[in-house]
């Protein structure tokens, strides 16, 4: 009799990892499959990139100022730079070519 039970559990817990295997692979070959419905023909990449900035920018940061970060925004790139003076100034360049790039200067209540 626990022959039979012990078998019967055996049998179950095969069935049990067979099932588990199975859906491991559905599930890998449907993350797969989403991956890779990207259209990348090379007629869509010179449109994709026509749009993006490649020309050099130039802030004209002056002799001694530091950049401190550098930061990637939605639709740009923010450069923190601390002038010689001891300010700080937020430049924001656009990664479209629309736009030139932006200068915020930073003031604490100190300065103020």
């Amino acid at each position: 009799m626990r022959v039979r039970l012990l078998i019967g559990a055996v049998i179950g817990m095969g069935v049990l990892i067979l099932i588990a295997v199975v859906m491991l692979v559905v599930g890998i070959i449907d993350e797969a499959g989403e991956t890779t419905t990207v259209s990348t023909s090379r007629s869509s990449l010179p449109q994709i990139v026509g749009d993006l900035r490649s020309d050099p920018v130039s802030l004209g940061l002056p002799a001694g100022a530091k950049v401190l970060r550098m930061t990637d925004t939605r639709s740009g790139l923010a450069i923190l730079v601390a002038w010689p003076d001891g300010s700080q100034v937020i430049f924001v360049v656009p990664i479209h070519r629309k736009g030139p790039a932006l200068r915020i200067s930073v003031s604490n209540s100190e300065n103020q």
